[in-house]
């Protein structure tokens, strides 16, 4: 009788036992970077593992997107965006000798504005801006692209970025990645603190954006030379796991 009642007693402690030593374990991770954070009970009564994952995949780029305008300071305001759009029409007229259709250029930026003199007060001129972004999806023409708006009159360049059409295909398999990592070390956390994974409560994905890396060299043009590299995308998930005995 003795020996029953202990074992129902002990039975009746099993949830705090572990709700304890997760804690505990939680407590020992804190502050170590990216490893899995632990936390105690959750609403349902169980215990959780959460865990970050992260993960980069490589390809090479298939479009770009230039950012290019034109700036002219001039007495009048009508003078300074006159000027500007000269360059930007003679601009365009280029870009479409190139095969750049017109709805991969438009307007990103449009300023006009006086230029003080030395005494703060009196008008010496204006100052008009216009910026453009270019798609360009043929990466050989991105060094013709960049001759064109500079014998058009071009005299602002806000760089190049390359990146893909499509990036979904390469997006999923870092996720998949990334929910690996993630679980590697859950069960990791989860052994160490005699602990197995039962199943995942939440999965949070965070990132996904182009990382630029500066690679071999495309066929260079006559003019401008453009390196378009290797793009990479990274995924972070956090991963909450629930766990028990």
């Amino acid at each position: 009788m003795e020996g029953t009642r202990w074992n129902d007693r002990r039975r009746a402690l099993a949830p705090a036992v572990v709700g304890l030593i997760v804690a505990a374990f939680g407590v020992a991770l804190l502050g170590a970077g990216d490893a899995p954070t632990i936390s105690a009970a959750s609403e349902a009564g169980g215990a959780t593992i959460a865990a970050t994952g992260s993960a980069t995949v490589s390809a090479p780029p298939d479009m770009a997107r230039v950012s290019l305008g034109a700036n002219a300071f001039k007495p009048t305001a009508r003078e300074a965006m006159d000027d500007v759009d000269r360059v930007v029409l003679a601009l365009g007229r280029s870009l479409a000798s190139l095969g750049i259709d017109a709805r991969d250029i438009r307007t990103v930026g449009l300023q006009l504005g006086p230029r003080y003199g030395n005494d703060g007060t009196s008008v010496a001129g204006f100052d008009a801006e216009e910026d453009l972004e270019v798609t360009v999806r043929d990466l050989g023409k991105v060094g013709p692209v960049l001759d064109a708006a500079l014998a058009a009159g071009a005299n602002r360049l806000g760089g190049v970025v390359f990146d893909w059409r499509d990036a979904s295909s390469l997006r999923s398999q870092a996720i998949a990645q990334a929910v690996a990592d993630a679980r590697a070390q859950a069960e990791a956390a989860a052994g160490a603190a005699g602990l197995r994974v039962l199943g995942v409560e939440s999965v949070e994905v965070q990132g996904g954006g182009p990382i630029i890396y500066r690679g071999a060299a495309a066929e260079p043009a006559a003019g401008v030379t453009v390196y378009p590299g290797q793009s990479s995308l990274t995924v972070t998930v956090r991963v909450v796991y629930r766990v028990g005995p």
